[in-house]
């Protein structure tokens, strides 16, 4: 395999994406969820609590309540 220039930048760009720019943005959003005290998860499950309690609930978010088991 002959190294030239260009397969070089390849391989860097490549390595960089896969394993440090795309971890750093899984932990970084790992970490927001934590420091924000996982306010996405309790809206969401909020959100399908109140649904159930006005009777409008499709089998898509009953099947997704029973998946998470939220309900």
């Amino acid at each position: 395999m002959e190294l030239t220039f260009k397969s070089l930048l390849i391989f860097v760009n490549e390595t960089l994406t896969a394993f440090i720019i795309f971890p750093s943005i899984i932990v970084l959003g790992l970490y927001l969820t934590y420091q924000l005290k996982f306010v996405q998860i309790s809206k969401l499950s909020t959100s399908f609590k109140q649904l159930l309690k006005k009777g409008k609930v499709s089998k898509a978010i009953l099947v997704t309540l029973k998946l998470f088991q939220l309900s």
